[in-house]
């Protein structure tokens, strides 16, 4: 539980793995309710060595590594992320991400905790991935969407809540086109054991 409606700028949970964290916490208004939703976003520098491990994931959230080298381990897979890499922690998940590199490795990110936000995802096809690599010209565009978000969510001007609900919209757009191609790329590949019989 969030203990009240001011914006809380440290995390003092994962603030000894990090350098400089920038964290934002919003709770749901009770009148306003967006599909999509974030309640949490922020901009982290993670030590080296610095590890993080959730069970059962209560949220969902976006993530774009913007210097460094990070890995994240979920359901018996691994990935690795380096900068333009945007990695998807979904709900009810376990999972743990680390950095691995030798310099700080730093990413900006957003959370949603509202259920409602399941089917979309599912819809958008971003429900079963954990890792995208963009492309230069779409890391650029994400990045910005990525800070419009947290800039609304910390000034908190008039209609934020509204201008963060479409950004990230925009964001899960931009994310679905590289999710359509990794669904049909997975497709396409034939299993091992199928690939030995023929």
């Amino acid at each position: 539980e969030i203990p009240s409606p001011e914006i809380i700028p440290i995390n003092q949970a994962v603030s000894n793995l990090t350098s400089d964290p920038e964290m934002y916490f919003l709770p749901m208004a009770q009148d306003e309710i967006y599909l999509i939703n974030p309640y949490a976003c922020g901009v982290s520098s993670w030590l080296p060595k610095a590890k993080l491990t959730r069970r059962n994931c209560p949220f969902f959230s976006v993530e774009l590594v913007l210097e460094g080298k990070g890995e994240l381990d979920v359901n018996g897979n691994t990935y690795e992320l380096e900068p333009k890499d945007v990695f998807l922690l979904h709900f009810d998940e376990d999972h743990t991400y680390q950095n691995t590199g030798s310099g700080r490795w730093k990413k900006v990110w957003i959370s949603f905790r509202h259920s409602l936000l399941t089917p979309g995802l599912n819809q958008l096809g971003l429900d079963m991935i954990s890792k995208i690599s963009l492309k230069d010209q779409d890391f650029e565009q994400i990045r910005r969407l990525f800070f419009d978000v947290l800039d609304e969510i910390r000034d908190r001007n008039k209609d934020f809540r509204i201008n963060a609900s479409a950004t990230c919209y925009k964001i899960f757009h931009l994310l679905a086109r590289y999710a359509k191609v990794i669904s049909s790329q997975r497709a396409n590949v034939i299993p091992a054991q199928v690939q030995a019989v023929v």
